[in-house]
């Protein structure tokens, strides 16, 4: 049941349980592009044929790329990669790309410079921009983008079977567990709770999973399912309105632990003020206690490592003089202090979190110092080298990561949530709210 609950403020998570690994684009104008260009199953439009792809009912996929911008190039090579996938599957959907270097003036007519990034992947409808996506990952996380948005803004369970399948974290087209989907029951389609809901699906499409159930009599509700959380359901029970429905997603879609094997998004741990816990173990470790402490809301910031599947972790513990075959440890980030504890699995979640804050009473294995690389950083150096093959590249410090540290008070953190930098989708949010409240 919705219940009405007075608001509390919370900061709106930035990144979607698809986002937590991005790819570092900085560390991309490092590289050397050797690869020779290769459309594979790509459209090469002119200025006739992308004209047309624009103006199709259907959707049509478009990247706009140059060949003298490394984020670029890799970023069409990725698209290439996914168009071979994407192609066999939406054989009636065109994927392409328009050379900016080739047809600049086409570009430009497209605004191209006002974007000026030229890795963006447009969807565009009816000679209209859909929606976009400015992140990189890997071919899969294309891949997913395009199936979640070609399967609409929320997908309609029409069976109690369907949702049945979906409260586990299943949903069609996707064979896998979903990590996080956002359902709603709802008693018509008619409903004001159900017309700011497709609203709410329709601002985060592409990013999360969501779906709908009509059931006459019901009351409307909407929960979060996570099947590969220790709490499996998360209920909405605010003030049914927009901006507490988009906290609600982002909240409660978002892992209590992020795994950061290969690599992470440089928002959600660096360039954030609150203090970052890594367990770093095997896979053969039980993490129960972690993951009990983890779930608890707190003021820090939860990943883990498994280290025998990361092959080039080295470069990192050195960085900490630590060594790969350790037993299982926690590294503490606090500001530019790092502390290391030993890992005792069957420890409480408080027991656990006593043992955290002992060990930032003693002094720091290291200080990051302004000219120091971030040790977390070769994470993400080893994600790009993963995806696009190794490069000799040499790390730089990232001001931004110390500025961070100094212009943030973490004092009161303690009962502040999820608070995992700014939110993307606000402005488009606030603009919306007078659209929705005409609606309805």
């Amino acid at each position: 049941m919705l219940a009405k609950r007075a608001k509390t403020k919370r900061t709106i998570i930035s990144r979607s349980p698809l986002e937590t690994n991005l790819i570092e684009m900085s560390l991309l104008e490092f590289r050397s592009f050797v690869e020779k260009e290769n459309w594979r199953k790509l459209d090469e439009y002119d200025e006739a044929t992308l004209n047309a792809a624009m103006n199709r009912q259907q959707l049509s996929f478009i990247l706009f790329w140059t060949n003298v911008n490394s984020i670029s190039q890799h970023a069409f090579w990725l698209w290439s990669k996914a168009s071979e996938i994407l192609k066999s599957r939406y054989v009636d959907i065109s994927f392409g790309a328009l050379a900016c270097h080739k047809n600049p003036q086409l570009c430009d007519a497209n605004q191209l410079s006002k974007i000026d990034d030229y890795h963006t992947i447009f969807a565009y409808r009816d000679g209209k921009r859909y929606t976009s996506l400015k992140d990189m990952k890997d071919i899969n996380y294309y891949v997913q983008w395009v199936t979640i948005v070609m399967s609409g803004n929320a997908i309609e369970l029409k069976t109690e079977d369907d949702l049945m399948e979906a409260r586990k974290g299943k949903i069609i087209p996707f064979d896998e567990l979903r990590p996080a989907i956002t359902i709603g029951i709802f008693e018509s389609t008619s409903s004001k709770h159900f017309k700011i809901f497709m609203e709410i699906c329709e601002i985060f499409i592409g990013r999360y999973h969501f779906a709908y159930f009509i059931k006459k009599g019901t009351t409307d509700r909407v929960f979060t399912v996570r099947p590969y959380e220790k709490k499996k359901r998360v209920d909405f029970d605010e003030s049914f309105d927009a901006e507490s429905l988009v906290q609600f997603v982002t909240q409660s879609s978002f892992p209590s632990i992020i795994d950061i094997t290969r690599g992470f998004t440089s928002d959600i741990l660096l360039r954030q003020p609150r203090p970052v816990v890594v367990l770093l173990h095997s896979s053969v470790n039980e993490i129960s206690s972690f993951i009990d402490f983890c779930s608890m809301k707190s003021r820090y910031i939860c990943t883990h490592i498994i280290r025998d599947r990361c092959d080039t972790i080295d470069d990192m513990l050195k960085q900490i003089s630590l060594d790969k075959g350790d037993s299982p440890k926690m590294i503490v980030f606090v500001k530019d202090k790092i502390y290391v504890s030993e890992y005792e699995n069957g420890k409480s979640a408080k027991e656990l979190k006593e043992t955290i804050e002992t060990v930032e009473r003693t002094d720091p294995i290291k200080i990051i110092a302004e000219n120091d690389v971030h040790p977390l950083r070769y994470l993400q150096l080893a994600h790009v080298n993963d995806v696009f093959g190794a490069q000799q590249i040499t790390l730089l410090p990232d001001p931004q990561i110390v500025d961070t540290y100094f212009h943030h008070d973490t004092e009161d953190m303690d009962d502040i949530g999820d608070t995992y930098g700014g939110c993307p989708v606000m402005s488009r949010l606030h603009r919306m709210k007078n659209h929705i409240k005409d609606e309805l």
